[in-house]
């Protein structure tokens, strides 16, 4: 029974190990190193007043961008016509997700969804 438990820690120890270096805490520090870069790279960039996919489905919208890139599937609820995902995945394929199409093949609308008030 022992040896099952601390054979039961130690995968659990290995699973922890690889999660944690998946986590990145992103500090106050980070954001504004990052903002100096692109003002130095000449590259413009928006602060959302509050959800960042919120903002991204309006840019998406209003066609002055592509597309909202998130890994939350959550951007659909504001109604982002296309989404990307698994943009920083190495190794991995870009998600590319049309909400039209994704409605469409459920057999959905906005309505039924839930997405008629946004």
């Amino acid at each position: 029974m022992a040896q099952i438990k601390a054979a039961e820690m130690k995968s659990l120890g290995k699973e922890v190990t690889k999660y944690s270096k998946r986590t990145i805490k992103i500090t106050r520090e980070h954001t504004e190193e990052c903002k100096r870069l692109l003002t130095a790279m000449g590259i413009p960039y928006l602060e959302a007043p509050s959800e960042a996919e919120a903002q991204c489905a309006e840019l998406a919208k209003e066609g002055k961008v592509f597309a909202a890139a998130s890994e939350d599937m959550d951007t659909l609820v504001f109604k982002t016509p296309i989404l990307l995902r698994h943009l920083t995945f190495s190794g991995s394929r870009i998600h590319e997700i049309h909400l039209d199409k994704l409605l469409n093949g459920l057999g959905l609308d906005m309505i039924q969804v839930g997405l008629q008030w946004r």
